[in-house]
């Protein structure tokens, strides 16, 4: 029985980011950046700066991309770490509570650790609270 062919999340990247209306400019810039993913978490190998290096791109041209690339699907992939790819995730999905945004930004290691005590006295907030945005 033939077997389906997967494609690889940079393929995937790709074909949605064509999909996309933005210049040739970003789209570039763009292609630039899922190069530049680690294909097993789809995080950024590379800083804005060595990829605009690479191109003809200003640095805020890249940050620009690495915004439209960041939404695509799946949301958060070319963030540079675990907290930057939730803090995508929660502002593109409408979750941009200020509360909920704080508690990664601020507190992931506790939120990890599930240390709700700790987070309950750090935020000043009651647990219940807590509770809802979780």
């Amino acid at each position: 029985m033939p077997r389906h062919r997967r494609d690889s999340l940079c393929e995937q990247l790709i074909w949605q980011l064509h999909l996309t209306e933005i210049s040739e400019e970003l789209r570039a810039a763009g292609e630039a950046i899922i190069g530049n993913l680690d294909e097993n978490t789809g995080f950024l190998d590379a800083t804005i700066e060595e990829i605009a290096a690479m191109g003809p791109w200003q640095i805020e041209t890249v940050q620009q991309a690495a915004a439209v690339v960041q939404r695509l699907d799946p949301v958060g992939c070319a963030a540079r770490d675990v907290r930057e790819s939730l803090l995508v995730q929660l502002d593109y999905y409408g979750y941009g509570d200020r509360l909920a945004v704080q508690m990664v930004r601020d507190h992931l290691e506790s939120l990890q650790t599930h240390k709700l005590p700790e987070l309950t006295k750090l935020l000043g907030v009651p647990l219940e609270r807590l509770l809802v945005v979780l």
